[in-house]
């Protein structure tokens, strides 16, 4: 699959005499894209896919002592989605295929607001204790449906309509750990769980009176740990390195070729130079390796007419992920 550029900026100041601070993140949390190409042998559940998020997220931070410190703020969040499948000819002689598959593309977008916040621990100097929570995302995206390329007695289902559907993302919560255990060497952890058993099925209703579309999702609630260590080796360059396991909220049952997910193992490396005392330049690489999982589904098709069939879409995942980051960070007021 090709790689995509995923951009994310964070800003932060001081306020009061640094007791308060204000922030901003414009982050993109969630998001898919997977492009099979038409003539694959899942087309007919689907063969070009994407998903973006884009969270707008303005936060507030107090210091309430030495030891604990508060903060929290609003999600603005905007979600689009397109995904474009085959619609197979059951009146071709023999079996369908690609060159006589018609073709239906839905797309939808929507704005939606949620809200986070988190308690910040301190008890020394070399121990920290953080406890986050995000809020989960309703988006109801509104958009078209439009079907293409059917024949013969099928013609007639060729057209467009307007659409709307819900996609539901999960509420977080994040329990973390950062231990230094020498001036040099950072010791870090992490435990996250998803809400994601919100995300039970994808249902498309059409403004032209049609029935709906549904495509079940069965997904369910998921935690992920990751242990990480930095270690400082002078004064301008840092180094990392970590590992995380991340479950699945996917079903046996009910993976499909547009989220076909499994459990996750994320291999990381990084380093960090210090150009100056405010800015800072840092790269890392993570490599995942996706556990290997089957697919094996049955799609209805034309239900309710003579023409009702369904096509029969098995298979197995085996894949990985690459990615590379570059940041950089300048500490204003330093």
């Amino acid at each position: 699959m090709p790689g995509r550029t995923v951009p994310n900026l964070f800003l932060g100041t001081p306020i009061m005499d640094g007791r308060v601070w204000m922030g901003l993140a414009v982050t993109a949390p969630f998001g898919l894209q997977l492009d099979y190409g038409p003539e694959w042998f899942g087309r007919y559940d689907s063969y070009d896919i994407s998903i973006q998020t884009l969270d707008i997220a303005p936060t507030l931070a107090y210091r309430i002592n030495e030891t604990w410190s508060i903060g929290g703020g609003i999600d603005v969040q905007y979600a689009d989605a397109e995904l474009i499948s085959a619609l197979p000819d059951p009146l071709n002689p023999g079996r369908p295929t690609p060159a006589t598959a018609g073709r239906s593309r839905l797309t939808g977008d929507g704005w939606d607001t949620g809200f986070n916040i988190g308690l910040l621990y301190q008890p020394s100097e070399q121990t920290c204790v953080g406890l986050h929570y995000r809020s989960g995302m309703g988006h109801r995206l509104t958009g078209s449906a439009e079907v293409s390329g059917l024949s013969g007695p099928l013609a007639a289902a060729n057209g467009r309509s307007n659409a709307r559907t819900r996609l539901d993302l999960p509420d977080i919560l994040s329990l973390s750990l950062t231990q230094a255990v020498t001036p040099q060497l950072t010791l870090m952890g992490e435990v996250q769980w998803f809400g994601w058993n919100a995300l039970d099925e994808i249902r498309v209703q059409f403004a032209n009176g049609g029935p709906d579309l549904v495509r079940p999702q069965g997904f369910e609630n998921i935690f992920t740990v990751g242990l990480a260590a930095e270690y400082a080796l002078d004064a301008r360059w840092t180094l990392r390195g970590g590992i995380q396991y991340d479950q699945s909220p996917t079903t046996d049952a009910l993976r499909n070729t547009s989220i076909p997910d499994s459990a996750l193992v994320w291999l990381g490396i990084g380093a960090t130079y210090g150009v100056s005392e405010r800015l800072r330049l840092d790269v890392g690489y993570v490599y995942g390796i996706f556990e290997q999982a089957d697919i094996d589904l049955t799609l209805p098709f034309y239900g309710g007419s003579p023409l009702e069939s369904s096509v029969e879409v098995r298979g197995e995942t085996n894949s990985h992920v690459d990615v590379l980051s570059f940041s950089v960070s300048d500490l204003f007021g330093r």
